[in-house]
């Protein structure tokens, strides 16, 4: 997870931040309904739109926060085929853990600066999202734009002929003389 939550931009950052004098032992809960604004108000692009429910729960145990996500619900991302959105469920449960500190040496620890008092879970909110969602976003097969894919069929198969005459050339060709001497050397061996 990045550090730079606080450089979320969100237009409503009140609404995600968690004030840390009010979280204990038992912890706090937090519940958060992230819609099409959330998104809009954040300055990354991989997700558009969305409708989702979050449930944190925020723990402190001596100096660290526990920070325990549950997310689920639907996202809005491009297919990576046709460019045409298409629902991704979501459904994720990860905890990160928080320290005040000047400085965190340990990757799994997020730093917040020892003069705040509170954390903005947005971007971390956006991060859990993103970080669990496929790598590839396409379409069910024949469920793409199918004037979209014409397109691409069109200019795919063009460019793969091109590279299948590139290659057969290149077996059809003489070989540089220079790899001739270096098998000499390697047969010698």
């Amino acid at each position: 997870m990045s550090p730079d939550y606080r450089h979320c931009r969100l237009k409503t950052v009140d609404t995600y931040k968690v004030e840390l004098k009010d979280v204990s032992e038992e912890g706090r809960l937090y519940t958060y309904r992230v819609t099409d604004e959330f998104f809009a108000s954040i300055d990354a692009p991989a997700i558009r739109k969305g409708s989702l429910d979050v449930r944190l729960l925020v723990k402190k145990n001596h100096d660290v926060y526990e920070l325990s996500f549950q997310i689920e619900g639907t996202v809005v991302v491009s297919c990576d085929r046709c460019l045409d959105d298409m629902d991704i469920p979501v459904d994720v449960e990860t905890t990160l853990k928080a320290k005040k500190a000047s400085s965190v040496e340990d990757d799994d620890m997020i730093g917040i600066p020892e003069n705040e008092e509170c954390i903005n879970v947005g971007w971390l909110i956006y991060e859990c999202i993103v970080l669990n969602l496929p790598l590839t976003h396409a379409h069910e097969e024949g469920k793409c734009n199918q004037a979209m894919m014409d397109v691409l069929k069109e200019h795919l198969c063009s460019s793969v002929d091109d590279d299948f005459e590139t290659h057969d050339e290149e077996e059809n060709s003489v070989m540089d003389p220079r790899w001739d001497k270096l098998k000499e050397i390697l047969n010698n061996n």
